[in-house]
Parts: structure tokens; sequence; C-alpha cells
């Protein structure tokens, strides 16, 4: 049978052999050997031609403000075609399925246009990227003939921990789930900065997720606030639930933040879950880029990032990871709350400095200890009395040196109950 890429040319293609000319020589197609026929593509020349010329008529954009994606057929010919249309998508996990549009006949040099609904494209793989074609079949000279329009790569975005309705969360960012790290794609329509996929920092913070839930369960917690509360669940679509405590000045909240979502930034003031979390997969990122043995550690953070006095600085933003900065304590204070700034800096310090440092199989026992067992599994948040206590049960007593460690140095940066 004949087989083409639309506007790519055609080749012959038996059940052994597939050859396809490129722009020197041939270019082989799976295992090719010698091809009984292979047509150079010459526009117009008859039997090379496409019949039909398949393109996109969208162009790029977020699938935020995308519900559908337009295509265009024409007819390259002077006589009438009937053929039949099949949205064709390919997920990266390997998983493909073709699905029936509809049939069809335009007449010689006729074009139609139709559009693919984004929420009802076959396959979502499990990377939540989609190679999508149109494809179509018809009978050329006596012969099945099956053209496959250029691809269109589609992003999803599955980062809403279960809600990827929660219109806080762009399409274009990255999380990490129980099964799969999901990283955003290499360009955001509409930003000048470079997507999460180039930035070093964000991977390794997922991965850091992903190192916390194999320690001890990444800890329940919320990022939006209700009135100056914490919304129940992490999920709530209550419209009143909102990035942010609004109560609070703009030195602790992401009002600054344009490229990311606003659900949290180095500098916000959260639940001290979502700061313990948040910081946790900083540290680790850290960790990954830094030498710990070092004097120094620098983290590159890759959101806006509002400096005391107002200024606000593009990413990345360059982080001293060891020194104590304590953001809460100086421009926010609550006992019960905390910022990822000051917890990067606590893990950091409490696992790379000092004689007394902890494993980080103690940090993950600790953590275990305060929720009870599983943090992610028994739905638990923690806080700093019950890491305190988990801390001096798992050393045998307040006055053990890393019990004690441990609460110095949460006093020391600012994560711990007291200013």
């Amino acid at each position: 049978m004949f087989f083409c890429l639309a506007l790519a040319g055609c080749f012959h293609q038996d059940d052994d052999d597939v050859e396809q000319q490129a722009d020197e020589g041939y270019e082989e197609v799976g295992e090719a050997g010698s091809a009984l026929v292979s047509d150079y593509y010459i526009p117009d020349d008859g039997a090379s031609a496409p019949p039909l010329a398949i393109s996109w008529v969208t162009t790029i954009g977020s699938t935020a403000a995308l519900s559908t994606v337009s295509y265009r057929v024409k007819n390259t010919g002077s006589t009438s075609r009937t053929f039949t249309l099949d949205q064709r998508a390919f997920g990266l996990d390997d998983r493909s399925l073709t699905r029936r549009i509809g049939d069809y006949t335009l007449s010689g040099g006729q074009e139609m246009q139709g559009a693919v609904t984004l929420s009802t494209i076959p396959v979502k793989s499990v990377s939540h990227s989609t190679q999508l074609a149109i494809q179509a079949t018809l009978t050329h000279n006596g012969e099945p003939l099956t053209l496959i329009g250029p691809p269109a790569f589609t992003h999803y975005n599955s980062c809403g921990d279960g809600n990827p309705g929660n219109v806080n969360i762009p399409v274009t960012d990255s999380c990490a789930g129980p099964f799969f790290t999901n990283i955003g794609p290499e360009v955001v329509p509409g930003s000048q900065l470079p997507g999460d996929m180039v930035w070093k920092n964000v991977i390794a913070h997922e991965l850091g997720h992903d190192v916390q839930r194999k320690l001890n369960g990444v800890p329940h917690r919320t990022y939006e606030f209700k009135n100056g509360v914490p919304c129940s669940d992490p999920n709530e679509l209550d419209s009143l639930c909102q990035p942010d405590d609004t109560s609070i000045g703009s030195a602790c909240r992401c009002d600054h933040v344009v490229s990311a979502n606003r659900l949290h930034c180095l500098q916000s003031r959260e639940t001290m879950t979502a700061g313990n979390a948040e910081g946790f997969a900083h540290f680790m990122g850290a960790r990954i880029w830094n030498i710990s043995t070092q004097s120094d550690c620098t983290y590159n953070y890759y959101k806006e990032f509002m400096e005391p006095g107002g200024v606000v600085k593009q990413p990345p933003y360059k982080v001293n990871c060891k020194a104590a900065t304590k953001w809460r304590d100086n421009y926010c204070f609550s006992g019960s709350r905390g910022t990822e700034y000051d917890w990067l800096q606590f893990f950091w310090n409490l696992n790379t400095v000092s004689a007394n440092k902890l494993p980080l199989g103690d940090i993950g026992a600790i953590h275990l200890g305060s929720c009870g067992g599983n943090c992610e599994t028994l739905n638990m948040g923690v806080d700093w009395l019950s890491l305190r206590t988990a801390a001096e049960n798992h050393y045998g007593g307040a006055l053990q040196p890393k019990a004690l460690y441990f609460t110095n140095t949460g006093d020391a940066f600012g994560v711990d109950e007291t200013p």
C-alpha cells in the first residue's frame, strides 16, 4: 500500500521494505532494505504529490486559553476526493489510539476546516503529553492511501494534586504526584522566561517531593486561605479560598509572582506543613547541586522574589541556603505558620552542618514519629511541637546531642513556635 506524511511526500510500502527519499540520498524508515518503489516528492507531480494537504490552523497557545485546536484539509488536485478523517493520538507512554472524525468529499481545490476538542483527545498519556495528528484515508490510483498531517504536541497539567480544575495552577507548572513526577514544558506561551523543563532546580525540587514521599510521606497540606484561615482541604474549590493569607503584609505573600502559580513562593507565610514540604523539596534541590562539605550553599530560585524594600527580582534568584534569614520571624511571625525559605535553610543546616548533624534517614524517622506513621497515608500534617517531641523520643531524651541540635536549629532558623 501507499503511505504518506502530508506535505512530506509519498512512498510505496510492502510488508518488509520501506524507504523514503530525504534531502540527500535516501533515509531509511523502520527496517528498510531496498524499496520496490521510492517516489520523489515533487509538488503537482501527479502520483507523488499528496492528493490532500493537512495542516494546523491553531498556533501555539496555552491549554488554559484553548479548548480546541483547528485543522485544515485541502484537496490539492482538480478532481473530487472522498476520504475518511481520524484523529490519531500517541501518548509518550507508548499508547496510541485512532478516533473517527467523519467521512467527507472535497471538490478540486476545495478545503475544509474542523476542530479537535482538547478535553476529548483519545490518549492523555501518563506523562500528560500527547502527540496529536489528523489522518486521512482514501483510495488513490486504485490503492488505499493514508495521509498523516504534521504532529501537534499537547501538554496536560496534572498538578492540581487531584484537582486540575484549580484555576490557581497554570497548565505549564510542574508537580510530583504519588506515581509520576510531571515537569512543565520548555516553552510557556506569552512568557519571556524559559519553561520548567530547562530549570534544573525545578526538576530537582519536584524530585525532592518524591524523596520526602519515600522517607515519610509528604505531609497533608493546603496552600489556600479563607478569611485568613487555612482552607480545610488542599483541593477545596470554595470561591473564598485564595492563595495567600490576605491578613498579612505583601512581604509574606506571592502577589509579585507572575511566571508560575501563586499558591506558594519562597517568602510566603503558609501553614507549617506547607512550609515544611516545600522547604524540604528546595533542600533536596540544594543537596543535588551543592557540595555539602563546602562552606557555602547556593540555590537558584525559579520564581520572582520580592526583597524587603519592595524590589521584585526576576528568576533565577540566588538564595543563600546556609545562612539564617528567619523570614517569618522578621516579617510575619506566627508560631503555627512557616515559610519554605526558612525550612530550606533549617533542613540544610540540620543535615549538613555540625558534628551533630542528622542523617536523612533520621529526619524521615522523626517525621514518621510526628505523624504517628506515614504522614501522607494518614493524611497528617506536622507542627513544631510534634516534630521536636518525635526528635527527643528518637534520640532518647531532650538533652541528647542530636535532639538538642534539632531543637536549637529550629530556633536558629525560624521554624519553631517562638520568634
